[in-house]
């Protein structure tokens, strides 16, 4: 802002300078108006053609005036450039010479400056306009690098706060990720919390009941001496009745094989019996059978 209002301030002295009012413009022997009504007036006296091109005045030679020019003539244009083909060391010398103003065609700061040139036959209240007008070229010049400058410098001090801000953009998003993660985890912790809490009341509950059974058990138990006595007993109880039936078993073993003896008997008797029905059944067939005769 500084910089443009530089520039405005300049531009609006130029201005002022150069069309001016009425009254100021005639009154002011620096006015950019009553110097170029003189210059057309010396031009029109020397017969010289001017013409204002931009800001610039410049010098309408004629085919005459070209010839001249050619033989040695060192006129120059009022205002602008100087010609390429023209020798500025000759103007320079008669300036140094006669006002002590102008002594190069470009600045020595910047080659870019465009110096405005005064001709031979200037007043001094002409050069100081043209150094006035030439100094404030350069401020002009100077301005606008700076405006460059700035906003050059601007470009890339948004370039910067684009990519901080899109690095801040990344680092929100990820900050959110981490806080949703976060989260989830103090969220799942807390439902661990939740069952490792349940399983230990269970626990808690299931130690107690155990403790009464215990308890219980105690009550209802017999003394160590009292319960080895009853082991010894059943012990002995188991004894007697395991020889008991071994000799059972032994009386009834002897008493199987006298049954079985005493049965195949039986069974040999009853075949006999059989035997004798059957010849008794048969009796009638039964024949005398005469003794044999004794011979003596």
């Amino acid at each position: 802002m500084y910089v443009l209002n530089s520039l405005k301030g300049s531009a609006s002295m130029v201005v002022q300078r150069a069309s001016g009012g009425n009254k100021e413009s005639a009154n002011n022997p620096f006015s950019f108006k009553n110097f170029v009504s003189k210059e057309k007036d010396v031009a029109s006296k020397k017969k010289r053609v001017l013409q204002i091109i931009g800001d610039e005045v410049h010098e309408v030679k004629s085919v005459s005036s070209h010839g001249r020019q050619d033989n040695g003539d060192s006129s120059q244009y009022v205002f602008g450039f100087t010609p390429p083909g023209s020798d500025c060391s000759d103007s320079e010398n008669e300036l140094e010479d006669k006002h002590n103003s102008v002594n190069n065609c470009q600045s020595p700061d910047s080659g870019s400056v465009h110096y405005v040139v005064a001709s031979a036959g200037s007043s001094h209240s002409q050069l100081m306009i043209i150094e006035e007008l030439n100094q404030l070229r350069e401020d002009n010049k100077r301005l606008l690098k700076e405006v460059e400058d700035m906003t050059s410098s601007r470009d890339s001090e948004r370039k910067k706060v684009l990519a901080l801000q899109k690095k801040l953009t990344m680092i929100e998003k990820r900050e959110a990720d981490e806080t949703a993660a976060l989260e989830n985890m103090v969220h799942l912790v807390e439902q661990n919390l939740e069952l490792t809490t349940k399983r230990a009341l269970k626990a808690e509950a299931q130690v107690n009941k155990l403790k009464e059974e215990l308890k219980t058990y105690k009550t209802e138990s017999v003394p160590m001496q009292t319960y080895q006595q009853l082991v010894d007993t059943h012990h002995s109880t188991l004894n007697a009745i395991k020889a008991k039936s071994r000799s059972a078993s032994d009386e009834m073993v002897i008493a199987a094989r006298r049954a079985e003896q005493a049965l195949r008997d039986l069974y040999s008797g009853v075949d006999t019996l059989r035997i004798v029905s059957s010849e008794l059944n048969y009796i009638d067939r039964i024949t005398e059978i005469e003794p044999p005769k004794d011979n003596s």
